[in-house]
This record gives C-alpha cells, structure tokens and sequence, in this order.
C-alpha cells in the first residue's frame, strides 16, 4: 500500500471531484468500449469477446477492449467504468516501477521514488483522462523489468511475461511500443551475443519473423489500396511492402548461410519462441483491420491529421524554448528537483569511484526509452506534450537512481526526496482543486499538464444532448453533424457528445463532421448528403452574431485557418454571420442558448449560442 498511497489517493480525489467523461480521442475509446457493452448486456460474455474483436473504432488497437471488464463491473455506468479502469492503471503502474527501482535502490528510497512517479503531470493526465498512453505505460516499464530479470530469456515466467508486454505494448500503441523499445532491444541483443548467451543466427531470425510480420500486415493493407483517401499513401505501403519482402528474403538467406557451418549456443535462451509469438499475436489482432490501422497511423503520423493538429501548424519553437515547453508540462519542480539529486549522486559516485551506478541496466534502458520520442518533439510534427508522457517519466526515472544509491550523504539525498515528494504531492492538490485561478509560475513548478476535474451543473453536453433530442424528434432528423471548434473547451467536444447520444440509445446519432481536405464545396456536400438529416453549429455567443463585424471576423479567421476541419466550420460561421446560408445549401432552425460553467473550473466565463442547420 505504502508503494502507491500518494498517487492513488490523488487520482481517487480526481475522479470524485469530476463528473464529465473522458473527451476528444478519449471519448472515441470510450464509445468503442460501450459497443462491446451493448454485446455483453444483450447477448452475453461471448458475444461481448466476439465483438471486442471485430467492433473497432477509428483506432482500431486493443486499448478500448481494456475498458470492457470494468463496464461490467459497474454495470454500464461510465463514470465508475472509467474510475476503475483509471485507478487499475495507476495500480499497474506503481507495481512495475516499484519492481524496476528494486533492482538498484533500497526499499526505501524505491518507495518514495514510485510515489514521485506515479504523481507526475503527465502520466497522471493520460489516467485521468483515459488515453491509451495510460496502459502503455506500465507495459512499457514492465516489459524492461521483465527483460532484466529473465537474464536473456532464460528465465521462463519472465520470458513469457515480457511476450505479453511486448504484445500488450504493440496492439495498444504500436507507433509508440515499438519507438520506445527500438533501442532497448537493439541493446539487449547486443550485450547478449557479447555475453554468449545469444548468438548472431538467433538474432537473425527474430529480424526475419519481424520483416515476414511487416510483409503480412503490408499484404494486407494492399489488398483494396482504393479505400485509401491520399494516394502517396499507397505508394508508401508499396515501397514498405517491396522493402519488406527483401528483408525477409535478405534474413532468411543470411540465416541459411549461417546454418551450414553449426553454431553451438552456449546457454539456451528462448528468444525466437518469445518474439514469435508476440508477432503473432500482434498480426492476429491487426490483420483483419490493416488497412485501417496503416491509414490511421499514416494520417496522425505523417499525414493530414498530424499536420492539422499540432503546434508546428501555427509556429515552431527553437528546440531550447521547446524543451522549456516540455519541461513546464512535466512540472519545474520535480524535473529540475531530480536533475540536482542526480547531479549530487553522481558526483558522488565519481568521488567515491562506483560507476555501477551510472551503466546498471535499468538506468541504461530508460535511458533508451528516451530519444526517438524526443527526436519526435523536437524535430517533426509529434510536439504534443502526450508524446512524452513515457520518455520523461522513464527519464526521471533514471536520474533519481543515481541521485539515491546507496552511499556517501544517502540521508540527506534520501531527506530531499522526500521533501520534494511532498512539495509535489502539495501543489498537484493545490493546483488541481483550488478554486482560485493558479499563477501561472506555480502551474509551471506543478506542470501545466495536470488539468483540472471538470465539476459542471448543468453540463453544457447533457444540455445540448437534450435539445438535439427533441429537435431529431420534431423534425424526424436520424444523424446531425456537429461544426464546433474541437480545439477549445466549449461549449462541447464533438467526441463527448457523439459518445453520450450512442450511449444513451437515442434513435439519432451524432457523428463528427471531419474534412480531411478543404473545399468550397464542404458545406453543399453535407446538405446534399442523405446520411446527414441536420447540422449543429456553435460558437460563443459574442462572436455569433448576424452583422458586417461578425463576417469580417470570420473571414480573417476563414482566410488564416489551414486545419480543413475548422476552415469547414469558420465558413459555415462565415455565411451564418452574412444571413447567406442558403446559398450553401442550409436554412436556419432552432437555436438554444448555453451557459458557460463559472471560472472557479478553470474555464473563461464564455456563453455560447447553438443553431441547428436544416438542409434546404
């Protein structure tokens, strides 16, 4: 209990004081996971196995399938559900670090250090607000503790307990799984054929089973490229399949050339079967859906998705000021509080010559966690602050090892840790439920990252759930699209809202309106589209207005957008705000009013007006 009371009695505060559900990416997890529900609560476990299977959303990875267990445990209710699923996380999470810091710290010092972990902006963040990266997490610091401890696969129940991390990390977040460990792997292999514990031929066939899996899942992909919506796609999953293929075909004939002269292996180590069947599974999971899983990691990766939402749209920060960025995120205070204490250790290591401490493996492999999601922030699109809720974890990791070894002033190193557990532990609570607006140096020291519970009454989406209710009933509507600004607060989150109406079984659905390309066309095809019955259009209601200065406003606004999304929803305002939405195709129905929830909950006192938008 001692290993996790900080961060679980934080978290249990968090989820009693918030009473919105999860939203924006999140809030597409949480409606895949409520499709499975429905499967259990009509049909039963199998049913909901078969459809934890088959029923993808968007991002067609395991991560909503986590979630399944605790809706039935709660009944339905997805307050409690993702309550659950949050604190199972924060669980996880502390036992792994915990087990991973014991292999170079004293018990004590692994307590506190866990605690310090467990409490941190970032990852408290993805646990809250129930993002995939929150059970990524602890398979990533497990699969490195299970490494270790198996001593190059020899060890089975660890072998086989790193096959389920791996697996566990690829079908959740492959991008991410395979970033994070790419250099940890690369590492182990290498101290395994120099310690003779693995040789040159094993290793090879990992490589092969890699590249063949790739080729599968590329094959797969390409058999119907026409569903594609960017041809250079296409031409990528091609040069990537060809690539593939001669990989494999270059393994396998290195392997061949190896097997004529025998290789005898000192020490058996059941690399291949452990890589194997993470492989896999992993294609077992993706394969039905490959094509989908290429276009989702393609489009937030490289294509327009990543370029439509990230910072570097808008402005690129010089890399100093954009490790400041990160640095705020993460909190001042417990990064700049475990650089010293790492400084004082290893200064001190040096005096007292212990280098163990700096090249033990766990140091050595959260270490390499680190550079490509770094290279990422730094250096391409992937800036958001979420790319690095593993890396700078594993990185804090990693200095509050050498800061407290066990050695010269270990009181005094251990007393400062303390110190600064409890100051962290102090402004999370204080920034995080304070009713006053934080300074923004001491939101900084905590890390900006952390939000606040959201403690709305009413909720501004239960009541625009209730009037697109009785609005789909008057006028007999079956889908309305939603044109808000996903990027701020309010009034609603398209994601949440479209999660709320599927749950609640209303005869209606509310998906939303996403233009991966921008055209003058976008609001004509959506009046002319039969699964399109009405349009909800929102903004602040000081903006909102019928007038020259409202049009000139959204026209700058229209002119200066790139994101194809909001370039949408900023001409639907635009023609809205001439009195000219007929000639888009649209006439003016019912609008309701909606009132901003107070400062005190961190958001701007903003009212804001929603119309619905009949087709002509």
């Amino acid at each position: 209990m001692e290993i996790s009371f900080f961060p679980l009695f934080f978290t249990v505060m968090w989820l009693l004081k918030n009473t919105q559900l999860p939203a924006s990416d999140a809030a597409s997890y949480l409606l895949t996971a409520i499709e499975h529900h429905k499967h259990f609560e009509h049909r039963g476990f199998w049913s909901c196995a078969y459809s934890c299977y088959v029923h993808r959303g968007w991002r067609p990875i395991f991560f909503p399938v986590l979630l399944s267990p605790f809706l039935i445990i709660s009944f339905g209710n997805l307050l409690i559900g993702v309550g659950l699923f949050a604190l199972s996380c924060v669980v996880a999470t502390v036992i792994y670090v915990y087990l991973l810091l014991r292999l170079q710290l004293d018990r004590l010092s692994a307590i506190v250090v866990t605690n310090l972990i467990g409490l941190l902006p970032l990852l408290q963040t993805q646990i809250v607000e129930f993002y995939a990266e929150s059970a990524l997490f602890p398979c990533i610091i497990g699969g490195v503790y299970h490494l270790i401890q198996s001593n190059y696969f020899r060890h089975r129940k660890h072998a086989i307990s790193f096959a389920i991390c791996l697996t566990l990390a690829i079908i959740i977040r492959p991008v991410e799984a395979v970033t994070h460990l790419i250099f940890v792997l690369g590492l182990f292999f290498f101290l395994g054929c120099y310690k003779r514990i693995l040789n040159v031929k094993q290793i090879i066939v990992v490589l092969t089973l890699a590249s063949a899996a790739l080729s599968v899942f590329l094959a797969a992909c390409l058999w119907n490229p026409t569903q594609f919506i960017d041809m250079r796609m296409t031409m990528l999953l091609h040069y990537l399949f060809i690539s593939a293929v001669v990989s494999t075909l270059f393994f396998y004939l290195v392997f061949a050339l190896l097997s004529i002269k025998k290789n005898k292996v000192v020490i058996k180590a059941n690399v291949v079967p452990v890589f194997f069947i993470s492989f896999l599974l992993v294609i077992l999971w993706f394969f039905p859906y490959a094509s989908k899983t290429a276009e989702w990691i393609y489009r937030t990766s490289i294509g327009d998705v990543a370029m439509a939402t990230t910072r570097l749209v808008s402005q690129k920060f010089p890399i100093w000021a954009e490790l400041v960025l990160q640095t705020d995120a993460e909190g001042r205070m417990i990064v700049l509080g475990a650089a010293l204490l790492a400084i004082a250790g290893g200064v001190l290591a040096c005096m007292q010559h212990q280098p163990k401490v700096f090249y033990s493996l766990p140091v050595i492999y959260l270490l390499l966690v680190i550079p490509f999601p770094l290279f990422e922030v730094l250096f391409t699109v992937q800036d958001i602050n979420r790319k690095l809720s593993i890396a700078f974890p594993a990185l804090i990791m990693a200095m509050l090892i050498v800061g407290l070894y066990k050695g010269s002033f270990w009181v005094v190193r251990f007393s400062s840790a303390v110190l600064l557990l409890i100051g962290q532990f102090s402004l999370l609570m204080v920034g995080t439920f304070s009713k006053v607006p934080f300074d923004p140096f001491l939101k900084n020291m905590m890390g900006y990252s952390m939000p606040r519970p959201i403690t709305i009454y009413p909720n501004p989406h239960g009541i625009v759930e209730k009037f697109l209710t009785n609005q789909a009933k008057k006028y007999q509507l079956r889908n309305i699209a939603i044109a808000v600004n996903p990027n701020t607060v309010g009034p609603i989150d398209p994601f949440l809202l479209s999660t709320m109406v599927h749950a609640s079984k209303n005869a209606y659905s509310v998906p939303y309106a996403y233009f991966s390309t921008f055209s003058p066309a976008n609001p004509l095809k959506l009046s002319h589209n039969k699964e399109v019955d009405a349009l909800f259009l929102s903004d602040a209601s000081e903006n909102m207005g019928i007038s020259m200065l409202a049009a000139s406003a959204y026209s700058k606004k229209y002119a200066s957008e790139k994101n194809p999304s909001l370039k949408t929803f900023y001409e639907f305002l635009l023609f809205y705000s001439q009195n000219k939405l007929s000639d888009i195709g649209w006439k003016l129905g019912p609008c309701i009013m909606i009132k901003s929830p107070s400062p005190a909950d961190g958001l701007k006192k903003m009212d804001y007006l929603g119309c619905l938008l009949l087709p002509q």
